[in-house]
């Protein structure tokens, strides 16, 4: 599980560690200046300009956010010798970042923006608030380590195949991966992160909020 690949470099660097590749997320806020229009005008905008366009912000979102993409190399899944989910894995990454991103906003509000520690300094607060990021990204690492990381496709596999009887290296639709996200974080709700969470699959296509 790596950070959304965004140029060759970059992926040629990316390490096969989950929590290592966050730190990646310093580079990726230069590559996101170098993808905006701003770079393709024949002038330079100044810097305040910038600011005042929102892109700035914009950028610290972006950044912020969980990204997971297809991974190879990883401990293989139990009973196989598959140690990748390249060519099949796209949907059940794509839950996983949903339900990422959906603890960041619950354990540290829509409001948090990761902070590069390498390049600049952080407060007592900043520091909690960065483990407690690091805790969330770990849950989903690539391993069979159920203890330590509840929510790996490993684990979605394991749900999978016993509920289902899909086996890794199959394509996952949507609405599987839904019921599978569903099952597993039943599975660990007495993790510490994971007690307060529940997960609504909606059966008639839509989610009625009451007012």
């Amino acid at each position: 599980m790596l950070l959304q690949r965004t140029s060759t470099n970059l992926e040629q660097n990316c390490p096969k560690d989950t929590l290592k590749s966050e730190q990646y997320k310093g580079d990726l806020r230069a590559l996101f200046f170098n993808m905006t229009c701003f770079d393709s005008y024949p002038f330079q905008i100044p810097y305040m300009q910038r600011q005042d366009s929102g892109m700035v912000e914009l950028m610290e979102d972006f950044t912020s956010k969980i990204w997971f993409t297809y991974r190879k190399e990883f401990e293989e899944f139990k009973g196989t010798k598959l140690n990748t989910d390249c060519g099949w894995g796209c949907m059940i990454r794509s839950g996983q970042m949903i339900l990422a991103n959906a603890l960041l906003i619950q354990k540290l509000t829509r409001h948090w923006r990761w902070k590069d520690h390498t390049r600049q300094v952080l407060t007592v607060d900043d520091i909690h608030e960065e483990l407690k990021h690091r805790k969330i990204v770990k849950l989903f690492g690539d391993t069979n380590d159920e203890g330590s990381n509840p929510l790996s496709i490993h684990q979605m596999m394991a749900v999978a195949e016993e509920t289902m009887k899909k086996k890794p290296g199959e394509w996952f639709g949507p609405t599987t991966t839904a019921y599978i996200l569903q099952r597993a974080v039943k599975k660990h709700q007495n993790h510490e992160l994971l007690q307060n969470l529940r997960v609504y699959v909606a059966k008639v296509n839509f989610v009625k909020v009451p007012a």
